[in-house]
């Protein structure tokens, strides 16, 4: 199974992107607790999860996103890597997202950023041969069991974790920059970051210079994986973001 569909048909559909690593899974906090009174959408992104045998590529990302058969405007949701995800398919399919939310993501990795990333990537590399793929699975079993809690860490590891994908990911996303998607969505934007997660947090003007209707909302406590870190908050924000576009029933701008 790739997608994942749950919740009244005719609601308002929100489409969840997840981070690199993992799978469609590490998004059960919110999907559970929205599902009676939005349409909440999951699906793995190339290279991860039930496409695990296929290469991350961006063109090929947002291509499945776009497959998600959708009635209506949905707002999308994308953390890290489902957050340059969920920025270039509301650049390129802005009639089909009523608003966005992104985590955790620069969106920019070009210049120095982009430096980093492949130097990430090498270095990724290198410490995967030397400890190796199942030791790398392990840890990540653990990091899940102790950030989300052993039911969603169950959720994920049942459906396949590859940490492996890090480096082929980081080498796709370098030089690139992923606000010029932004600008040309143009619509409702919510960044929504975790207090902890300093290095993306530096680049938040940047992403708000880029969306002319965006706001930043900061989770005390909470890091990388916001969504995991402050549950709860994090879903809160999540619904009355939600319920403000249900409010406005304004489809976003064209590019």
């Amino acid at each position: 199974m790739t997608i994942e569909a749950s919740g009244p048909e005719d609601a308002l559909p929100i489409v969840f992107l997840h981070g690199a690593g993992v799978n469609r899974k590490m998004w059960m906090p919110q999907t559970t607790a929205l599902e009676g009174e939005f349409r909440v959408i999951t699906l793995d992104l190339p290279g991860h999860g039930s496409l695990a045998a296929r290469r991350f590529h961006m063109d090929d990302a947002v291509a499945e996103v776009a497959g998600v058969p959708l009635e209506r405007p949905a707002l999308v949701v994308g953390l890290s890597l489902g957050g340059s995800v969920a920025m270039c398919f509301a650049g390129r399919y802005p009639e089909r997202v009523a608003g966005l939310v992104v985590t955790g993501t620069s969106g920019d990795h070009t210049g120095w950023v982009g430096l980093r990333c492949r130097a990430n990537a090498a270095l990724l590399g290198l410490v995967f041969r030397i400890v190796g793929d199942r030791r790398m699975r392990q840890v990540a079993a653990r990091s899940f069991a102790r950030e989300a809690g052993r039911e969603v860490a169950a959720a994920v590891l049942a459906v396949g974790v590859r940490p492996q994908a890090g480096p082929e990911i980081l080498r796709e996303l370098a030089g690139n920059d992923y606000t010029s998607a932004l600008r040309a969505y143009g619509g409702p934007t919510l960044i929504l970051n975790g207090a902890h997660d300093r290095a993306v947090r530096r680049h938040e003007r940047r992403l708000l210079a880029a969306a002319p209707h965006a706001a930043v909302r900061v989770l005390a406590g909470a890091g990388h994986t916001a969504n995991w870190d402050r549950a709860p908050d994090y879903t809160e924000i999540l619904r009355d973001f939600a319920l403000s576009l249900k409010m406005t029933g304004q489809p976003p701008p064209g590019p």
